[in-house]
């Protein structure tokens, strides 16, 4: 019978432990049923000081508080880091009981998002600071945090309860319109604390108060000295003269995200509107999603948002909902530029949702389903809530544009009538998806 050779354990010990440090935590773990020697090597606490379960570590099982457990206990309290990165499935009550079990010995703490697309939870600021008192020996504590305004200025500065050890990766700030931040100083002060914390990647305010051109100018500066890389204004009441910082924030900063909802108050419109599209078009955005905005009614602005957008270099995601909404004798250039958008057939652009948009069949579906038909590369399209469309004009226009497309994978539209063609288009489109 062949003597099967341990290369592993014939190594020297430290060469041996340097080896195992490179194994992914789950593979780790499983190694130690391969034989006892093995199993006394990996028994060492210095392979279990840090724990990395992000995606990035190259784990491959699905990582849960057993697993979790599981290399914590191997440590024997000596845990220094620990990594959770992009982990979408651990419960606050769950990871509170791990660190107050073992933080003892903790000087690192990663929690949150890395990855834009990753849907791991939101921490409330009085989590992050239990976090912290359960952990007196943290160094670094990233994580991705939501606050009310009065907290948020605490917090970038280190004050208590959070000290200077917490690095907000993705901060959100929720106000109301009332106690929001209504004086330009606060939100320039504010912007001052953003500034000096270099390790946001991610801004979300809502229901802060920006009408003042100083301060989204102080919010813009704060966002290109951080190069932030997704930016978002829920209802923030922002007025035209913030495009100016908004086309600046576009060309001088790092934004790959940028999402804005201005149901109420007409933010694209003015003299910087030009500038404005300029910005966009060269811009190295990603994903861009607009809500209301104050385009409905102003046909004009809203074909120039659009076709900046066209041909667009990196634009993978764009979503303009409820925004190009005009009258419907309004509608043909809305129309033009958004069948141009799709007849450019930019590479990048994979997604896009216009709905809500009450898009009439003539003006605006026709030029738009026109531009699918010639698209080879867009994957989704959502269109749904326009006006009302007979079934002629959908077996004439829509099935015959989603047939010639070959690259649709997901495609909704809805409208107050059942159409058997919108149907049948939609079956066609989820068949495809069903096939790959």
């Amino acid at each position: 019978m062949p003597v099967m050779l341990d290369l592993l354990v014939d190594l020297p010990r430290a060469l041996a432990l340097h080896c195992l440090s490179l194994v992914p935590l789950d593979s780790r773990l499983r190694a130690r049923g391969v034989s006892r020697a093995w199993r006394h090597l990996l028994a060492d606490e210095s392979l279990w000081a840090a724990l990395d379960f992000s995606p990035a570590s190259g784990i491959a099982a699905r990582v849960s508080v057993k697993l979790i457990a599981a290399a914590v206990r191997l440590a024997r309290g000596h845990v220094r880091s620990l990594s959770l990165l992009d982990c979408d499935r651990i419960a606050f009550v769950e990871l509170h009981a791990i660190v107050a079990a073992h933080g003892g010995a903790l000087t690192e703490l990663r929690l949150g998002r890395r990855a834009s697309g990753c849907h791991a939870a939101d921490m409330h600021w009085e989590q992050a600071a239990t976090l912290m008192r359960c952990a007196p020996q943290l160094r670094l504590f990233e994580a991705s945090v939501h606050c009310p305004p009065s907290q948020a200025a605490a917090m970038l500065r280190g004050e208590p309860p959070f000290g200077t050890a917490l690095r907000v990766r993705e901060l959100r700030v929720c106000g109301t319109m009332q106690d929001g931040m209504r004086d330009e100083a606060v939100a320039r002060a504010f912007a001052t604390d953003l500034a000096s914390h270099v390790a946001l990647q991610r801004l979300s305010l809502s229901r802060i108060t920006l009408s003042s051109q100083g301060a989204v100018t102080a919010l813009a500066d704060a966002a290109v000295s951080l190069r932030l890389n997704s930016l978002q204004l829920w209802e923030c009441k922002l007025q035209p003269v913030a495009l100016r910082s908004l086309a600046r924030l576009l060309t001088q900063g790092a934004l790959e995200e940028l999402t804005v909802s201005s149901s109420c108050f007409p933010l694209i419109g003015g003299p910087d509107l030009r500038a404005f599209c300029v910005a966009l078009h060269a811009s190295k955005l990603r994903s861009l999603h607009l809500y209301g905005s104050g385009l409905c009614d102003r046909p004009q602005a809203a074909a120039a948002v659009v076709e900046a957008l066209s041909a667009h270099a990196t634009l993978s995601i764009c979503s303009l909902v409820m925004c190009l909404s005009c009258a419907p004798d309004e509608q043909r250039p809305v129309g033009a530029a958004l069948g141009a958008m799709l007849a450019a057939d930019a590479p990048a652009l994979t997604a896009l949702n216009v709905s809500y948009n009450f898009l009439e069949q003539d003006d605006g579906l026709v030029p738009l389903f026109a531009g699918l038909a010639l698209n080879t590369h867009l994957r989704t399209l959502q269109c749904g809530h326009n006006r009302a469309m007979d079934e002629r004009f959908a077996r004439q226009h829509i099935l015959p544009a989603v047939q010639t497309n070959r690259s649709l994978r997901e495609f909704a539209m809805h409208s107050d009538a059942f159409s058997p063609a919108v149907q049948q288009a939609q079956d066609l489109v989820a068949a495809r998806s069903a096939a790959c």
